[in-house]
Protein backbone atom coordinates (compact mmCIF):
# COMPACT_ATOMS: atom_id res chain seq x y z
CA UNK A 1 0.00 0.00 0.00
CA UNK A 2 1.22 3.73 -0.42
CA UNK A 3 0.43 5.94 2.52
CA UNK A 4 -1.35 8.89 1.16
CA UNK A 5 -1.46 12.67 2.74
CA UNK A 6 -4.49 13.80 4.22
CA UNK A 7 -6.82 16.62 2.23
CA UNK A 8 -9.26 17.33 5.39
CA UNK A 9 -8.70 21.16 6.08
CA UNK A 10 -9.37 20.82 9.56
CA UNK A 11 -6.69 18.00 10.25
CA UNK A 12 -4.34 20.62 7.57
CA UNK A 13 -5.15 23.81 9.83
CA UNK A 14 -4.13 21.46 13.14
CA UNK A 15 -0.97 20.81 11.58
CA UNK A 16 -0.06 24.13 10.56
CA UNK A 17 -1.15 26.06 13.56
CA UNK A 18 0.56 23.85 16.19
CA UNK A 19 3.34 22.94 13.90
CA UNK A 20 2.72 19.21 15.27
CA UNK A 21 2.99 15.92 12.74
CA UNK A 22 -0.40 14.20 12.38
CA UNK A 23 -0.64 10.36 11.88
CA UNK A 24 -3.36 8.37 11.89
CA UNK A 25 -4.17 4.68 12.12
CA UNK A 26 -7.51 3.55 12.04
CA UNK A 27 -8.98 0.34 11.79
CA UNK A 28 -12.37 0.76 10.86
CA UNK A 29 -15.36 -1.15 12.42
CA UNK A 30 -16.63 -2.83 9.58
CA UNK A 31 -15.02 -5.81 8.00
CA UNK A 32 -14.05 -6.22 4.75
CA UNK A 33 -15.46 -8.99 2.44
CA UNK A 34 -12.98 -10.85 0.71
CA UNK A 35 -15.22 -13.42 -0.41
CA UNK A 36 -18.96 -14.11 -0.57
CA UNK A 37 -18.42 -16.20 2.91
CA UNK A 38 -15.27 -14.38 3.99
CA UNK A 39 -14.03 -11.06 5.91
CA UNK A 40 -11.09 -9.83 6.87
CA UNK A 41 -10.91 -6.74 9.59
CA UNK A 42 -7.94 -4.14 9.95
CA UNK A 43 -5.13 -5.10 12.25
CA UNK A 44 -1.50 -4.36 12.82
CA UNK A 45 0.11 -6.61 9.89
CA UNK A 46 3.22 -6.30 7.19
CA UNK A 47 1.27 -4.19 5.23
CA UNK A 48 1.29 -1.42 8.07
CA UNK A 49 4.85 -1.84 8.73
CA UNK A 50 5.26 -1.04 4.75
CA UNK A 51 2.87 1.99 5.31
CA UNK A 52 4.77 3.35 8.66
CA UNK A 53 7.96 2.67 6.48
CA UNK A 54 7.32 4.93 3.95
CA UNK A 55 5.87 7.54 6.29
CA UNK A 56 9.22 7.48 8.51
CA UNK A 57 11.52 7.81 5.07
CA UNK A 58 9.21 10.88 4.10
CA UNK A 59 9.88 12.37 7.30
CA UNK A 60 13.31 11.74 6.95
CA UNK A 61 13.29 13.83 3.62
CA UNK A 62 11.45 16.49 4.97
CA UNK A 63 13.24 16.56 8.57
CA UNK A 64 16.77 15.43 7.87
CA UNK A 65 17.77 16.47 11.59
CA UNK A 66 15.50 14.72 14.32
CA UNK A 67 16.52 17.25 16.82
CA UNK A 68 14.56 19.99 14.46
CA UNK A 69 11.48 17.59 14.33
CA UNK A 70 7.88 18.90 15.15
CA UNK A 71 6.34 16.62 17.72
CA UNK A 72 3.96 13.69 16.96
CA UNK A 73 0.75 13.88 17.41
CA UNK A 74 -0.73 10.07 16.87
CA UNK A 75 -4.14 9.35 16.02
CA UNK A 76 -4.64 5.63 17.53
CA UNK A 77 -8.26 3.31 16.86
CA UNK A 78 -7.11 0.12 16.47
CA UNK A 79 -7.61 -3.81 17.66
CA UNK A 80 -3.95 -4.47 17.91
CA UNK A 81 -2.63 -6.75 15.97
CA UNK A 82 0.13 -9.69 15.83
CA UNK A 83 3.09 -9.13 18.44
CA UNK A 84 5.76 -8.61 15.56
CA UNK A 85 3.87 -5.91 14.00
CA UNK A 86 2.74 -4.16 16.96
CA UNK A 87 6.17 -3.44 18.16
CA UNK A 88 7.67 -2.75 14.71
CA UNK A 89 5.40 -0.24 14.03
CA UNK A 90 5.91 1.08 17.54
CA UNK A 91 9.67 1.00 17.33
CA UNK A 92 9.95 2.43 13.78
CA UNK A 93 8.04 5.51 15.05
CA UNK A 94 10.14 5.67 18.61
CA UNK A 95 13.01 5.85 16.31
CA UNK A 96 12.31 8.77 14.31
CA UNK A 97 10.47 10.93 16.64
CA UNK A 98 11.80 12.59 19.94
CA UNK A 99 8.43 13.54 21.64
CA UNK A 100 5.03 11.41 20.56
CA UNK A 101 1.76 12.37 22.16
CA UNK A 102 -1.34 9.24 21.72
CA UNK A 103 -4.86 10.73 21.05
CA UNK A 104 -7.25 7.60 21.91
CA UNK A 105 -11.04 8.79 21.37
CA UNK A 106 -12.47 5.21 21.50
CA UNK A 107 -10.17 1.95 21.45
CA UNK A 108 -6.17 1.15 21.61
CA UNK A 109 -6.72 -2.48 22.46
CA UNK A 110 -3.87 -5.38 22.68
CA UNK A 111 -0.99 -4.52 20.27
CA UNK A 112 -2.18 -0.78 19.65
CA UNK A 113 -2.04 -0.64 24.08
CA UNK A 114 1.42 -1.39 23.34
CA UNK A 115 1.94 1.68 20.56
CA UNK A 116 0.05 3.61 23.25
CA UNK A 117 2.79 2.82 25.71
CA UNK A 118 5.49 4.05 23.75
CA UNK A 119 3.94 7.57 23.67
CA UNK A 120 5.67 10.11 26.09
CA UNK A 121 2.08 11.40 26.77
CA UNK A 122 -1.30 10.00 25.95
CA UNK A 123 -4.66 12.20 25.47
CA UNK A 124 -8.03 10.32 26.62
CA UNK A 125 -11.73 11.21 26.88
CA UNK A 126 -14.96 9.79 28.36
CA UNK A 127 -15.35 6.51 26.52
CA UNK A 128 -11.32 5.77 25.53
CA UNK A 129 -9.85 2.83 27.05
CA UNK A 130 -6.83 0.69 26.57
CA UNK A 131 -6.79 -3.65 27.10
CA UNK A 132 -4.41 -5.85 28.46
CA UNK A 133 -1.39 -6.97 26.26
CA UNK A 134 -1.39 -10.83 27.04
CA UNK A 135 -0.79 -11.81 23.58
CA UNK A 136 -2.64 -14.71 22.26
CA UNK A 137 -1.89 -18.01 21.23
CA UNK A 138 -4.07 -18.55 18.39
CA UNK A 139 -7.00 -20.13 19.85
CA UNK A 140 -6.06 -18.96 23.34
CA UNK A 141 -4.02 -16.50 25.52
CA UNK A 142 -0.73 -16.91 26.63
CA UNK A 143 -1.64 -15.75 30.32
CA UNK A 144 -4.58 -18.10 30.16
CA UNK A 145 -1.99 -21.31 29.66
CA UNK A 146 0.15 -20.25 32.31
CA UNK A 147 -2.61 -19.48 34.85
CA UNK A 148 -4.40 -23.22 33.99
CA UNK A 149 -1.60 -24.93 34.45
CA UNK A 150 -0.77 -23.11 37.91
CA UNK A 151 -4.13 -23.81 38.99
CA UNK A 152 -4.01 -27.93 38.07
CA UNK A 153 -0.60 -28.33 39.72
CA UNK A 154 -1.89 -26.73 42.59
CA UNK A 155 -4.47 -29.22 42.59
CA UNK A 156 -2.07 -32.47 41.86
CA UNK A 157 0.07 -31.53 44.46
CA UNK A 158 -1.70 -33.23 46.93
CA UNK A 159 -3.39 -35.87 45.31
CA UNK A 160 -1.90 -38.97 43.13
CA UNK A 161 -3.04 -39.65 39.85
CA UNK A 162 -5.83 -42.02 40.84
CA UNK A 163 -7.08 -39.68 43.66
CA UNK A 164 -7.72 -36.53 40.83
CA UNK A 165 -10.99 -36.17 38.85
CA UNK A 166 -10.80 -37.31 35.48
CA UNK A 167 -11.85 -33.51 33.98
CA UNK A 168 -8.66 -32.30 35.66
CA UNK A 169 -6.12 -35.08 34.52
CA UNK A 170 -7.52 -34.19 31.32
CA UNK A 171 -7.33 -30.38 31.13
CA UNK A 172 -3.52 -31.25 32.31
CA UNK A 173 -3.32 -33.51 29.84
CA UNK A 174 -4.71 -30.97 27.03
CA UNK A 175 -1.27 -28.50 27.81
CA UNK A 176 1.37 -29.60 26.28
CA UNK A 177 5.13 -29.32 26.79
CA UNK A 178 5.40 -27.05 24.18
CA UNK A 179 2.47 -24.68 24.82
CA UNK A 180 3.63 -24.65 27.72
CA UNK A 181 6.89 -22.92 26.39
CA UNK A 182 5.95 -20.74 23.81
CA UNK A 183 3.39 -19.23 26.33
CA UNK A 184 5.94 -18.94 29.15
CA UNK A 185 8.19 -17.34 26.42
CA UNK A 186 6.32 -15.00 24.83
CA UNK A 187 4.88 -13.32 27.91
CA UNK A 188 8.59 -12.50 28.54
CA UNK A 189 9.26 -11.16 24.84
CA UNK A 190 5.91 -8.87 25.22
CA UNK A 191 7.37 -7.96 28.47
CA UNK A 192 10.99 -7.37 26.89
CA UNK A 193 9.33 -5.39 24.00
CA UNK A 194 7.42 -2.94 25.77
CA UNK A 195 9.85 -1.92 28.45
CA UNK A 196 11.82 -1.26 25.39
CA UNK A 197 9.62 1.23 24.14
CA UNK A 198 8.64 2.65 27.68
CA UNK A 199 12.29 3.37 28.39
CA UNK A 200 12.70 5.14 24.84
CA UNK A 201 9.66 7.27 26.25
CA UNK A 202 11.65 7.84 29.29
CA UNK A 203 9.45 5.97 31.55
CA UNK A 204 10.88 5.40 35.21
CA UNK A 205 12.42 1.96 35.65
CA UNK A 206 9.52 1.79 38.94
CA UNK A 207 6.90 3.12 36.58
CA UNK A 208 7.52 0.54 33.64
CA UNK A 209 7.63 -2.55 36.37
CA UNK A 210 4.13 -1.72 37.22
CA UNK A 211 2.70 -0.84 34.00
CA UNK A 212 3.57 -4.00 32.90
CA UNK A 213 2.59 -5.97 35.67
CA UNK A 214 -0.86 -4.52 35.70
CA UNK A 215 -1.90 -4.84 32.00
CA UNK A 216 0.24 -7.74 31.21
CA UNK A 217 0.33 -10.14 34.02
CA UNK A 218 -2.80 -9.08 36.60
CA UNK A 219 -5.41 -8.65 33.61
CA UNK A 220 -8.49 -10.85 34.37
CA UNK A 221 -9.13 -11.17 30.85
CA UNK A 222 -8.16 -9.92 27.71
CA UNK A 223 -11.42 -7.98 27.50
CA UNK A 224 -10.88 -6.00 30.52
CA UNK A 225 -11.19 -2.02 30.30
CA UNK A 226 -8.77 -0.23 31.31
CA UNK A 227 -9.61 3.61 31.14
CA UNK A 228 -8.32 6.49 31.97
CA UNK A 229 -7.83 6.52 35.89
CA UNK A 230 -6.79 3.07 36.34
CA UNK A 231 -4.07 3.45 33.67
CA UNK A 232 -3.06 6.77 35.49
CA UNK A 233 -3.27 4.77 38.63
CA UNK A 234 -0.75 2.27 37.10
CA UNK A 235 1.34 5.30 35.79
CA UNK A 236 0.70 5.59 32.31
CA UNK A 237 1.69 9.34 31.36
CA UNK A 238 -2.28 9.82 30.29
CA UNK A 239 -4.71 13.08 30.63
CA UNK A 240 -8.40 13.92 29.53
CA UNK A 241 -8.10 15.86 26.75
CA UNK A 242 -9.54 19.09 29.12
CA UNK A 243 -6.87 18.89 30.95
CA UNK A 244 -4.20 20.54 29.07
CA UNK A 245 -5.34 23.47 26.73
CA UNK A 246 -2.52 21.72 24.12
CA UNK A 247 -4.63 19.41 23.37
CA UNK A 248 -8.50 20.91 23.88
CA UNK A 249 -8.78 22.08 19.97
CA UNK A 250 -6.52 18.93 18.65
CA UNK A 251 -8.95 16.52 20.44
CA UNK A 252 -12.19 17.69 18.41
CA UNK A 253 -10.23 17.57 15.14
CA UNK A 254 -8.59 13.93 16.34
CA UNK A 255 -12.18 12.77 16.66
CA UNK A 256 -13.21 14.14 13.31
CA UNK A 257 -10.66 12.42 11.72
CA UNK A 258 -11.66 8.99 13.18
CA UNK A 259 -15.14 9.68 12.34
CA UNK A 260 -14.40 10.44 9.10
CA UNK A 261 -12.93 6.87 8.38
CA UNK A 262 -14.12 4.51 10.79
CA UNK A 263 -17.49 3.28 8.62
CA UNK A 264 -15.09 2.76 5.84
CA UNK A 265 -14.28 -0.81 5.62
CA UNK A 266 -10.83 -1.68 5.00
CA UNK A 267 -8.84 -5.00 5.09
CA UNK A 268 -5.96 -3.01 6.48
CA UNK A 269 -5.39 0.29 8.62
CA UNK A 270 -6.14 3.26 7.32
CA UNK A 271 -2.97 5.22 7.60
CA UNK A 272 -2.54 9.07 6.96
CA UNK A 273 -0.40 11.80 7.29
CA UNK A 274 -0.27 15.95 7.71
CA UNK A 275 2.54 18.55 7.76
CA UNK A 276 2.91 21.52 9.00
CA UNK A 277 3.63 24.26 6.41
CA UNK A 278 7.23 25.62 5.67
CA UNK A 279 6.23 28.79 6.68
CA UNK A 280 4.89 27.83 10.48
CA UNK A 281 7.87 25.41 11.03
CA UNK A 282 10.05 28.82 10.05
CA UNK A 283 8.59 30.48 12.86
CA UNK A 284 10.85 30.94 16.22
CA UNK A 285 8.38 30.42 19.55
CA UNK A 286 6.03 28.68 18.52
CA UNK A 287 3.29 26.82 20.66
CA UNK A 288 5.34 23.79 21.59
CA UNK A 289 8.64 25.14 21.92
CA UNK A 290 7.21 27.59 24.72
CA UNK A 291 5.00 25.18 26.38
CA UNK A 292 8.11 23.16 27.31
CA UNK A 293 8.97 19.05 26.55
CA UNK A 294 6.08 16.70 27.01
CA UNK A 295 8.38 15.00 29.13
Amino acid sequence: MSIEEETDEAVLDLATSENVVLLCCIAPFPPTRITPTQTITASFRFPDEYAVEEFVSLIDNRYPEKENRPPLYLLIHSPGGTVSSSYVVSLVLRKCFNQIVAFIPHVAASGASIMVLSCNEVVMGDISRLTGIDPSLGDTYALNVIRAFDNLVDVFSTRTAEETPYPFRHLLESITAEKYDEATHILELVRDYTTELMEAANYSNDDIKKIIKGLLYDVQSHEEVFMLDRIKELGVKAKRYSEDERFARAWVVMNRWLKKYYLQPSPIHIIKYALPTPETESLEGNNNNDSGTYD
